[in-house]
C-alpha cells in the first residue's frame, strides 16, 4: 500500500477494485487517507482523503449504486458520529448525515432495501445497545430497535431473508456468549441461541447454505485468551454447534475473513499462517506460504477472480505494515 496502516477497512468496489480507508499508522496516528487497489495491475494508488481521520473501528459498506458509506470509528482519542460517501466515479468523499450516536467497533450490514444497519458498538465510554439505519435516498440516519444487550467488538453476518445475526462482543457486565437477530421487517432485535463460549473481537462469515461460521475471538484475557475454536449458527434452528478448530488461535480478525463463491472461508491475521475452512467437511486447512508476521487488525477481501487480498495490520510491537499478500485458492 502507499502507507503503513492497520485497523483500516477494505471494500470491494463494483468494478472489482478495492477501496482501503483509514486505520492508523506509526505511533498509532489515525489516517484520513484512502487508496485503491487494482487487481488487474496489482498496484495501489492514492485517492482523495476522507473528511475525517478514522483510526479504526469504522464501518465501510458498499451501497447498491456503487458508492461506499464510511461511518463512525475512532477520530483521535474520541469516537465520531460523522459519516461520508465515497464515489468511485469521481474518486472523492463527500459528507453525509451523521449518526445519532458516536460509535466504533459496531455491526454494519447492507439490508435488502439498500439501507444500512449500524448496531451496537462503543461510544468511547460504554458498549451500546442502540442501532440506527442509514437511508441513502435522503442521506440521513434514523433510529431502529434496540439490541437485547449492549455489544461492542461483536461478530455480525447476513442471514437468509435479510435478517442479521449479531453474536458475542463485550458488554457492560463483561464478555458475551449470547446472540441475537435483527429483523428489518419489524425493526426489532430478538434473542437466539447462545454460543458455547464468550467471544470478543470475533469474526463471522455467512456461508452459501445460510449458516454462519463464527470463529476465533478471545476471552477476558484478551491477547493471552485467543481461541482456535469455531462454531456454526443454523438459522433454521436458531442454535450454534461446534465445528473444526483453526490451526492457530486468532482474534482481532473481524475484517480478515473472506468467503469465496465456492463457500470456502479464508482466514488471515493474528498469525503468520493463512487458513481456509471447507464447510462441506467442517475443517480448516493451512495454506502453503505465510505472511511476514502475526499481524492484528488486517483485512482480507475476496476479489472477483477468486483470489483474496490480505492487507496491512500491526505486528506484536504495534508497528503497522504497508505489505499485502494474495491468497490463491
Amino acid at each position: 500500500m502507499t502507507v503503513d496502516r492497520a485497523a483500516h477497512q477494505a471494500t470491494l468496489l463494483a468494478d472489482g477494485n478495492v477501496l482501503i480507508t483509514g486505520g492508523f499508522t506509526g505511533d498509532e496516528v489515525g489516517l484520513d487517507s484512502a487508496e485503491v487497489y487494482d487487481p488487474a495491475k496489482d498496484t495501489f494508488r492514492p485517492t482523495a482523503a476522507m473528511g475525517s481521520a478514522r483510526a479504526g473501528g469504522h464501518a465501510a459498506v458498499r451501497l447498491p449504486d456503487g458508492r461506499v458509506l464510511v461511518a463512525g470509528g475512532w477520530a483521535g482519542s474520541a469516537v465520531t458520529a460523522s459519516a461520508e460517501l465515497y464515489d468511485p466515479a469521481t474518486g472523492t468523499f463527500t459528507p453525509t448525515g451523521s449518526m445519532g450516536t458516536a460509535r466504533a467497533n459496531m455491526a454494519a450490514a447492507l439490508l435488502p432495501d439498500g439501507s444500512v444497519l449500524l448496531a451496537g458498538g462503543y461510544d468511547g465510554r460504554v458498549a451500546l445497545d442502540s442501532a440506527e439505519i442509514y437511508d441513502p435516498e435522503v442521506g440521513t440516519f434514523g433510529p431502529t430497535g434496540r439490541l437485547t444487550v449492549p455489544r461492542a467488538g461483536l461478530a455480525s453476518a447476513m442471514l437468509p431473508g435479510g435478517r442479521v445475526l449479531l453474536a458475542g462482543g463485550g458488554s457492560t457486565g463483561g464478555l458475551l456468549a449470547s446472540a441475537e437477530v435483527y429483523n428489518p421487517r419489524t425493526g426489532e432485535f430478538g434473542a437466539t441461541g447462545s454460543m458455547s463460549t464468550v467471544r470478543y473481537k470475533v469474526a463471522a462469515a455467512a456461508l452459501p447454505d445460510g449458516r454462519v461460521l463464527v470463529l476465533g475471538g478471545s476471552d477476558d484475557r484478551d491477547w493471552t485468551g485467543q481461541y482456535r475454536s469455531a462454531e456454526l449458527y443454523d438459522p433454521a434452528t436458531g442454535r450454534f454447534s461446534p465445528t473444526g478448530s483453526m490451526q492457530a488461535a486468532r482474534f482481532k480478525i473481524e475484517a480478515a475473513v473472506a468467503t469465496l463463491p465456492t463457500g470456502t472461508v479464508v482466514v488471515a491475521g493474528s498469525d503468520r499462517s493463512v487458513e481456509s475452512y471447507d464447510p462441506a467437511v467442517g475443517t480448516f486447512a493451512t495454506a502453503t506460504g505465510e505472511v511476514a508476521d502475526e499481524y492484528q487488525s488486517a483485512t482480507a477481501t475476496a476479489l472477483a477472480d477468486g483470489r483474496v487480498l490480505i492487507a496491512g495490520g500491526y505486528d506484536p510491537s504495534i508497528d503497522p505494515t504497508a505489505s499485502t499478500w494474495l491468497f490463491r485458492p
